[in-house]
């Protein structure tokens, strides 16, 4: 199995891939919506972006919702800094302090939003988890 910082980097590279690709958009709301009858435009959240680029199912074009589903939990508690949680969702029983850190939204600063995760992802293999 994983650990968490292994799936937190990967997380990211595929989320920078969603932020580059014009059919992509980023919504912090939804793990991953169509947004056209198409289904050539859909919005994902950081966890969206990881089954969507990770884990694609090429018949359909689209990220399967059920598949690793404890893993896209715990990138969406890392989204919002809920570190311990996110290493529950993996199995991993957390320290019992410090794990947890503010996170600005993406929303507000795209940039800083991915400084915090990178905080996190320095400290989550720092701790070998």
């Amino acid at each position: 199995m994983m650990k968490l910082h292994e799936v937190l980097k990967e997380a990211m590279a595929y989320f920078e891939m969603c932020e580059a690709d014009s059919n992509i958009s980023i919504d912090m709301t939804h793990w991953h919506e169509w947004l056209n009858e198409e289904k050539t435009l859909c919005s994902v959240c950081l966890a969206g972006a990881y089954l969507c680029k990770g884990i694609i199912n090429p018949e359909l074009s689209m990220c399967d919702m059920r598949v690793n589903g404890g893993i896209h939990i715990a990138i969406d508690e890392l989204r919002c800094g809920n570190v311990s949680a996110a290493l529950r969702f993996m199995g991993v029983e957390p320290p019992k302090s410090g794990t947890d850190f503010e996170v600005c939204p993406y929303k507000e600063d795209a940039f800083q939003f991915k400084r915090d995760m990178n905080r996190i992802l320095d400290w989550l293999t720092k701790n070998d988890y």
